[in-house]
């Protein structure tokens, strides 16, 4: 069970089953946690009138309801477990630009199908995509690099856009 519903103390701020932080420094919102019985989650480009840039890490680590994650125009990076064993994971969509998918940020996502970037993917690292075993395709306009490794035991993945760099 989530701890989402003991935040309130904290000053934490929870709309559509998502938990938020206001940060100072990056003058936005964070997500830092959710409740576990999401479906399907459309990250807003604002909340309470302040931009949401950011995902803490593992924040839908586990989560086996989520089916489909559709990401603002903001946020630019999906940290470290992010996303980790979401065995009901099929479809993520990027609206944004995004600079880094760190390592296993979707391990473990047995059910994903399909990945699609409207914009560019800097950086995928090592094993973001490892045991993502119904994969079938990764649509992008352009993926920089790719770390050793990042779609290991993807067996239906057949073709990923143009990368112009994989790192050993």
């Amino acid at each position: 069970e989530s701890s989402a519903a003991n935040y309130s103390y904290l000053g934490w701020d929870i709309g559509d089953g998502i938990v938020y932080e206001y940060r100072n420094e990056i003058d936005g919102y964070a997500i830092v946690d959710t409740y576990p019985d999401l479906e399907e989650v459309v990250i807003p480009d604002k909340y309470l009138g302040k931009r949401v840039l950011q995902m803490d890490y593992g924040v839908f680590q586990n989560n086996h309801n989520l089916k489909k994650i559709t990401f603002n125009k903001y946020i630019s990076e999906v940290n470290f477990n992010t996303f980790q064993n979401c065995v009901s994971l099929e479809e993520v969509v990027f609206n944004g630009n995004i600079k880094s998918i760190d390592q296993e940020a979707f391990s473990g996502c047995t059910a994903l199908e399909k990945v699609t970037a409207k914009g560019s993917i800097d950086l995928i690292r090592w094993h973001a995509f490892y045991g993502c075993s119904a994969l079938e395709k990764v649509t992008c306009k352009n993926i920089k690099s790719v770390g050793a490794a990042a779609f290991e035991g993807c067996e239906k993945l057949t073709e990923i856009p143009s990368v112009k760099t994989i790192q050993s």
